[in-house]
């Protein structure tokens, strides 16, 4: 219950930084004029986590402040969103191989 009484409390004070970026009328990233921004969070904030206990750390990063969001026009936000995905799944690759290495050296001993 203290989770869903924190993650009210923080929304309240994201829709209003929500609000400020999308409708900011240009792309912090290629400064195109627009009329609704695409709001983007300036860090990733990963992906959703497993278990409960991450879930409060997640829920901070989900509900920042104004100043941790951008607003970027639906191309820059596909491409940052396109290259983060690719460092993500690059880092995830290297994180699989060495747990594959180590069960490989586990099994043969």
């Amino acid at each position: 219950m203290k989770l869903c009484q924190q993650a009210r409390r923080y929304w309240r004070y994201y829709s209003i930084a929500y609000k400020k970026v999308k409708y900011q009328g240009s792309c912090d990233e290629c400064s195109v004029e627009i009329d609704e921004c695409e709001v983007d969070h300036r860090t990733p904030i990963g992906t959703q986590p497993r278990d409960i206990k991450d879930f409060g750390k997640w829920l901070v990063k989900l509900f920042c402040p104004a100043s941790k969001l951008q607003g970027l026009c639906k191309t820059c936000h596909s491409a940052k969103t396109k290259r983060e995905r690719k460092e993500r799944n690059a880092k995830r690759g290297k994180d699989n191989a060495s747990r594959s290495r180590r069960a490989r050296k586990k099994t043969t001993k």
